[in-house]
């Protein structure tokens, strides 16, 4: 995924490969952040943008299981609103 997420910016790649995208899933985040005292916000969650999917993943690569069964792509896309809880 880090590779698909910058394949169209050939002209700046080597400042594209200083960015980290797809270090840690939803569920990671959440522990991450809950472990040093964030709340998360029920409106949090993780998404897969199908025009990213259609416009820039699928034309240029796809998925397979090892038994060459398709995959579906994986959500592209988290929203996190955490909250330290106030101490009263």
């Amino acid at each position: 995924m880090d590779f698909l997420t910058r394949e169209d910016y050939p002209d700046n790649w080597l400042s594209e490969t200083r960015e980290q995208f797809c270090g840690l899933e939803y569920a990671d985040w959440k522990a991450l952040l809950a472990d040093v005292g964030f709340e998360i916000d029920p409106a949090s969650g993780a998404w897969r943008n199908d025009w990213i999917v259609d416009h820039r993943l699928a034309p240029v690569a796809s998925l397979s299981a090892p038994d060459g069964r398709p995959l579906d792509w994986p959500v592209t896309h988290v929203l996190l609103v955490a909250r330290r809880p106030v101490n009263t």
